[in-house]
């Protein structure tokens, strides 16, 4: 039985399929070009956001690292702001957050896209609520997902402790920060492909397809 004070979410996938119809290999070949003078791990059919690792992994100077960190941070919050237009919304989101304000309960985002990503998301909609976001910070990957560091963050700001929050997220990086953060944690897999993947970590992880089902899981 799920019961929180608090429900933190993840963006991409979990809230919107943001490049579901955007080609980001365009931007994982551009970062290859970035890096290819570089001994680094990353190439053009590496995921983008594999980048962060990849230059943290080098042998290069600590100066010349945030440099690259900095440029490649650039490039994904262009494609992330690009691809709004062309994402896909997960069903009932709206209503979830609807629903949670009637119940008293706050509803917050963590992700390990670009907080300017999700603002804009949240603009976009002309909401009237006031969520909370935590996005990454380019120039620090090693606090991104799976790292605990944003959910402890968030968990500081919603002034609540790690038992009082529901992670929502739908890859195994959200599963094991969920982990390493000790909360409860939901699935969010709205395509068979994401259950399929999420369970191979993780069998016996509950998931939901939307926030209809979400909804009814926790509310009934």
């Amino acid at each position: 039985m799920y019961s929180a004070k608090k429900i933190v979410l993840d963006f991409d996938g979990t809230i919107f399929r943001v490049f579901t119809n955007y080609d980001l290999k365009k931007v994982a070949r551009k970062i290859y070009g970035l890096l290819s003078d570089y001994q680094t791990t990353f190439r053009t059919d590496s995921d983008a956001f594999d980048a962060f690792g990849s230059i943290m992994n080098a042998d290069l100077p600590a100066a010349k690292k945030r440099q690259l960190l900095r440029q490649v941070d650039e490039w994904l919050i262009e494609a992330e702001m690009e691809a709004l237009d062309s994402g896909i919304l997960i069903d009932g989101f709206w209503e979830f957050v609807e629903a949670a304000k009637k119940k008293k309960i706050d509803i917050a985002i963590v992700s390990n896209n670009s907080a300017a990503c999700i603002k804009e998301f949240l603009y976009r909609s002309n909401t009237e609520y006031t969520i909370p976001v935590l996005g990454r910070i380019g120039v620090h990957p090693e606090r991104m997902k799976p790292d605990s560091y944003m959910m402890e963050e968030m968990s500081r700001i919603l002034k609540c402790s790690n038992d009082e929050i529901i992670y929502v997220g739908d890859n195994h990086r959200d599963y094991e920060c969920a982990l390493r953060f000790r909360c409860q944690f939901i699935g969010m897999t709205p395509t068979p492909a994401k259950k399929e993947r999420l369970h191979k970590k993780a069998p016996n992880i509950t998931t939901v397809d939307d926030f209809f089902e979400l909804m009814q899981m926790l509310w009934g």
